[in-house]
């Protein structure tokens, strides 16, 4: 028993260190070529550009709020277990009773063509809630690269549209970035983007469905689930998907002002704050009025109700995670600062073993 433990704890940490140098040659590959246009997020309160795409009557308001939530980037729970399923505190507003179907202000299709504006995220990330909110603060239907029927009935009619007559285009798809002006780069925990679109593949594809941990073994998911995860959409798994994808993605807008890193887990934290620095990077001005609507009405339809994190995920694929997680935090920060650093932490090797 003891031989046979050693023997475990030893391929695991021979994949530990094999994972670190890949890390080490990846983030070595890219290093020349990644991206400097996060430095506007260092300095964006500092230097504010004028959008020739402007919408509204004043950009006044983003200042105001750069300088008031300057410190408000909080440092979230350690997610050793993946779990980042906290929400926003907006206590100082007294949001109204209101359906899921409202919306903040008209929408509608922009007359004039905006800048071609991709809103990237590796499946399960939050892409659809993105758009939620987007189309609420600007008013302009978001688009995307597929045509979910069901979308499109419910609060999405540019479900489809790649034109620049929607504000954002919704793409999973790295091979696409070259039809792009700029992106937003929505970043979600992997630990809960995986399982969230486990969650959905499961569930019929549907952008809301649920399963417990209950339900995960009882209908003993984890083969399918092990099944998923080493299947990947351009590389070999899953894992090395999501890690590959953020980098192509910065890569591919290296030019200032031509990116933005969204955290998920600080629109969960954070809302106001990062709802302001969209719609300034959009180009849009946003009333308080409507920011306090967007808050007050910021589920939407197709936010998933989590049910609570359960960890299916194997000590090699933790690893592979962490380590991913700790090479891109570190480019991340090099470039853009604690702005846009992951808002988490992840287990070392020693808690890992």
């Amino acid at each position: 028993m003891l031989l046979q433990k050693m023997r475990k704890e030893s391929v695991v940490i021979i994949t530990f260190l094999s994972v670190c140098c890949i890390v080490l040659i990846n983030k070595q590959l890219f290093q020349d070529n990644m991206i400097n246009a996060p430095e506007m997020l260092l300095k964006q309160s500092n230097e504010r550009t004028q959008s020739t795409y402007l919408t509204g009557v004043s950009k006044g308001v983003y200042n105001d709020a750069i300088d008031n939530n300057a410190g408000n980037f909080k440092a979230a729970k350690d997610t050793s277990g993946g779990n980042t399923n906290v929400t926003h505190n907006e206590t100082q507003y007294k949001c109204q009773p209101t359906d899921s179907n409202r919306t903040c202000q008209p929408l509608e299709f922009s007359e004039r063509l905006l800048p071609m504006t991709a809103l990237y995220s590796f499946p399960g990330s939050g892409n659809t809630w993105a758009r939620h909110l987007i189309q609420q603060i600007t008013g302009i239907y978001t688009g995307s690269m597929f045509d979910d029927i069901d979308l499109k009935k419910h609060g999405f009619p540019g479900e489809g549209r790649t034109d620049g007559h929607v504000v954002v285009i919704k793409t999973h798809d790295v091979s696409t970035f070259e039809y792009y002006q700029r992106v937003i780069i929505i970043i979600r925990n992997p630990f809960d983007a995986f399982l969230a679109d486990f969650k959905r593949l499961m569930n019929k594809e549907e952008h809301v469905g649920e399963i417990t941990e209950d339900e995960f073994k009882e209908k003993n998911m984890i083969t399918p689930f092990s099944k998923f995860m080493a299947t990947g959409l351009y590389s070999a798994n899953r894992i090395d998907d999501w890690f590959l994808g953020l980098l192509l993605a910065l890569k591919a807008f290296s030019t200032k002002n031509t990116s933005l890193i969204l955290h998920y887990e600080n629109l969960k934290t954070n809302l106001r704050h990062e709802l302001l620095r969209i719609g300034d990077f959009l180009g849009f001005s946003i009333s308080a009025d409507i920011i306090q609507c967007t808050i007050c009405n910021s589920e939407g339809n197709y936010h998933r109700k989590s049910k609570g994190f359960f960890n299916p995920y194997s000590k090699q694929e933790t690893i592979e995670i962490s380590s991913y997680i700790k090479a891109l935090n570190e480019t991340f920060k090099e470039r853009c600062g604690r702005s846009c650093a992951f808002p988490y932490s992840t287990p070392s090797l020693t808690e890992l073993l």
